[in-house]
């Protein structure tokens, strides 16, 4: 019965990559903190939670029209891409309920640094006209880019980096551990297709589909899949 139960997990993770406890806890978020919103949207008619789980399916698979129709039972392209695209925009809205800076302040011991910061490139389809500002070195073309190294000037004024000279082994150690920490939280991000592949829609709606992996991710963390700890002293 546990082997059963752990195929159906995975299955249902190679879908929605996440559990269905986390995209029941989003879908009551939702409900909760969005009803005006909603309401807004639908009118009288009540959200549906299958269109939810399509709006899930097209982050996590991000597959042409065709596949992401049959996953969802062989609805109508159009169908589909209205009713995934209203609710992606609206597990987007949860973002500022679900990412709580302040929370960086639990338990906090006085350390100078309570939280970690990391870029990230995403692939996305040549902007037309040509504008090489969407350059990004890690595709070789366009992308959206937020550098890795950005932030070394302001070390060690405001910011501490890995590489920092004058640190010990054992400070070096421990940055190496929240550094491959955040590392981790950027490869559940890439579980999702639409993060991972080229992104293939118009790009004003790419931050749309990035809070709304975030709300996804950040409460898989919250719910039973917690990143590994570490014992952070600073001073």
């Amino acid at each position: 019965e546990k082997m059963i139960d752990s195929g159906r997990k995975r299955q249902w993770r190679s879908i929605f990559g996440v559990g269905p406890e986390v995209i029941a806890h989003v879908w009551n978020l939702m409900i909760q903190n969005l009803s005006h919103v909603m309401k807004e949207t639908l009118g009288d008619k009540p959200p549906n939670p299958e269109h939810f789980l399509w709006a899930i399916i097209f982050l996590k698979v991000y597959g042409n029209e065709a596949t992401n129709c049959r996953i969802a039972g062989g609805v109508d392209e159009n169908t589909f891409q209205k009713w995934a695209w209203l609710y992606v925009r609206k597990i987007s809205c949860l973002f500022s309920e679900v990412v709580i800076f302040e929370n960086r302040y639990i338990e906090d011991e006085g350390n100078d640094c309570l939280i970690s910061v990391d870029g990230a490139d995403f692939e996305i389809q040549e902007p037309s006209p040509f504008n090489e500002g969407w350059y990004s070195h890690k595709f070789s073309g366009p992308g959206l880019s937020m550098p890795d190294r950005g932030y070394h000037d302001e070390d060690p004024s405001k910011v501490k980096t890995p590489s920092r000279l004058g640190d010990s082994r054992a400070q070096r150690k421990m940055r190496g551990k929240v550094h491959a920490g955040h590392e981790t939280v950027n490869k559940r991000f890439r579980h999702f297709g639409v993060l991972n592949q080229r992104f293939r829609h118009d790009i004003l709606d790419h931050g749309d589909v990035f809070r709304a992996v975030v709300v996804l991710t950040q409460t898989s963390i919250e719910k039973g899949e917690p990143l590994f700890s570490v014992d952070y002293k600073d001073k």
